[in-house]
């Protein structure tokens, strides 16, 4: 990614042309049936929330100290792990609610990836691939909304993809230090929450991207932010969320501070603002949906 060669609305919509229509994977057919009871899982709690863990499954009547938490791998390089018995944690706003899960995270454990509340990095990847995959972004400008410590952008980088610029937002100012502090080039990065002040995804962009950042909203708020990026977008936005239809192996697991969305509701919803949808649910087995919604005539 190289900032200094930015180009203008025009120049990219021109490139944009090229590539539209031409997803590097084939989206699947989205399945409507039954949705198995129960709900996914989450490991060690922190005031009540725990991280969500895609693939190392325990259940849920399995408990953890929170002094035992062990997120993924274990803490992320630079975090800093806080013990059990440290100080409370800040109150949380009123008004962001959907935010209390994370703030408790980064008082516990620092900045960083155990601070997003995923268990597994590899599914995090999975997840940005899906996304990813779903469009050519090379020549591109993205927003990142709900970027946390950058690690879209890192990824994208390290495949190799050429974006025209990156814009990630956060409500965490700790969580945008971090990103910050990493240094990637051609990134910008902005502190707010755009449910909050929409003007903040003023930022020129072709595609939105949103990663695990609907999991604490309702879904109400869901809809208003994807509107007001989509609103905001030349070309679309590309979103993922957990289903309501997964696969049974995920029955019976606790999913706070998490919770599921209605799939075909989404799909709905997408396709009531445009024909051109493309929608995947087959990489977690269900578990996580991801809906593309490209602008029409774009």
């Amino acid at each position: 990614m190289d900032g200094s060669r930015r180009e203008d609305s025009g120049a990219r919509k021109a490139r944009r042309a090229t590539r539209i229509g031409r997803p590097r994977t084939r989206p699947v057919p989205c399945h409507i049936g039954p949705c198995p009871a129960g709900r996914p899982f989450v490991r060690a709690a922190i005031r009540g929330t725990v991280p969500i863990d895609d693939q190392r499954t325990r259940p849920a009547s399995a408990s953890a100290s929170p002094s035992a938490v062990t997120p993924g791998s274990g803490p992320a390089r630079g975090a800093a792990v806080r013990p059990a018995g440290g100080p409370a944690a800040p109150a949380c706003h009123e008004a962001d609610d959907h935010l209390a899960a994370y703030r408790d995270a980064i008082h516990r454990y620092g900045p960083g990836f155990d601070a997003t509340l995923w268990g597994s990095r590899e599914a995090q990847l999975l997840r940005f691939d899906v996304l990813a995959d779903l469009v050519d972004l090379g020549g591109l400008r993205l927003v990142d909304v709900g970027c946390g410590a950058g690690d879209l952008a890192a990824h994208l980088r390290d495949r190799g993809i050429d974006l025209a610029g990156y814009v990630g937002i956060d409500a965490l100012p700790e969580m945008i230090r971090h990103a910050e502090a990493r240094g990637l080039p051609g990134t910008e990065w902005r502190t707010g929450d755009p449910l909050a002040d929409p003007g903040l995804l003023d930022v020129d962009a072709d595609m939105a991207y949103f990663s695990g950042t609907l999991n604490t909203l309702d879904d109400e708020a869901a809809r208003r932010l994807v509107l007001a990026a989509w609103r905001r977008t030349s070309l679309g936005v590309c979103f993922n969320f957990l289903g309501d239809r997964p696969h049974p192996r995920w029955a019976g697991r606790r999913l706070d501070p998490a919770r599921r969305f209605d799939v075909a509701d989404w799909v709905a919803w997408a396709l009531g603002l445009t024909s051109r949808v493309a929608f995947r649910q087959d990489y977690l087995d269900g578990h996580d949906a991801t809906i593309l919604v490209l602008h029409d005539g774009g």
